[in-house]
């Protein structure tokens, strides 16, 4: 029986990452934003889109709907792979108009932590744009979550069949290769300043010499701390669970300090994987295939920042 090491598959492509942001300084220099920018948006792309399957794809530019009303730019975005997804598609750099009602998750790249301020309120722009675009939003898409009646509004859209209910119909993430400024320990306050809502939201920010710091809904189990989409899904279904909250991870149990930016790649990697799926039970979630929820579970309130 052949073994393969999940730790060593993460932590290459956590370095495939930060090589990609070492060559875009160095060939456009920190003045060079667009190739600054390009680079690590453009290999975290690559990065999902190996990862998610046929039934999405990923894709970057702005998200539209009917009524007129239009995103920011956005990094990264993963819709469901249909001819109606694209309204109009860029021949110059492949940007594209997507319409509202394909889209499964956005993300923005940045290559640094620099300001707390600009980070989290260009980060805030990105989650109330995507929240005004699907809130209210009547379609006839029956192809994401199953069958549904012409006058299915967003809200039914994101209800699977477990009965789990998605607060929001996208997953929101925040993705820095250098943590830089990062102040790990006031996250949580600085996010609920803003009004930013644990929900289906994930903020990575991973460093080529500290590790990262993961900043994730959790709640909490007993001596447990549960986070991210599977523990929505608890937090619906279990009432002896409280409230998700955001919880700070900034150190994982049992992984060496060499594979840790991995180790939390990995985990929002198979935390998407989670949400695109749709559905929970003991064999669909990809987190059991890298032992990372258990690690994850068990870390103790001196782990996580608050």
């Amino acid at each position: 029986m052949y073994r393969y090491e999940v730790g060593d598959l993460y932590k290459a492509l956590a370095e495939r990452l930060f090589a990609a942001q070492r060559a875009a300084r160095a060939a456009g220099g920190a003045n060079n934003i667009q190739e600054k920018g390009r680079g690590p948006e453009q290999a975290v792309r690559e990065l999902i889109q190996n990862m998610i399957g046929r039934s999405y794809r990923v894709t970057h530019g702005h998200v539209v709907r009917a009524d007129q009303r239009k995103s920011k730019q956005i990094d990264v975005i993963v819709v469901r792979d249909s001819p109606a997804a694209t309204m109009y598609r860029s021949d110059y750099d492949g940007a594209e108009l997507v319409r509202a009602e394909w889209v499964a998750a956005v993300g923005e790249v940045k290559s640094s932590w620099t300001k707390t301020k600009d980070v989290l309120d260009s980060y805030g722009a990105l989650v109330s744009d995507i929240q005004m675009l699907q809130n209210d939003l009547r379609t006839k898409n029956s192809n994401r979550f199953g069958e549904l009646n012409d006058e299915a509004t967003m809200a039914d859209m994101v209800r699977p069949t477990t009965g789990r209910e998605w607060l929001n119909g996208c997953y929101t993430f925040l993705v820095v290769l250098e943590m830089n400024s990062c102040p790990a320990g006031q996250l949580v306050s600085e996010l609920q300043r803003r009004k930013i809502a644990p929900d289906d939201n994930a903020i990575l920010v991973l460093d080529e010499r500290a590790g990262g710091v993961m900043c994730v809904p959790g709640c909490i189990q007993g001596d447990t701390m549960p986070v991210g989409v599977a523990q929505m899904w608890m937090a619906d279904n279990e009432d002896s669970v409280k409230d998700r909250e955001w919880l700070v991870v900034t150190s994982t149990s049992g992984v060496a300090k060499g594979h840790r930016a991995g180790a939390l790649l990995g985990w929002l990697v198979c935390d998407l994987q989670l949400h695109l799926s749709t559905w929970y039970g003991e064999y669909s979630n990809p987190l059991h295939y890298n032992a990372l929820g258990g690690r994850l579970s068990r870390i103790r309130q001196a782990d996580v920042g608050t």
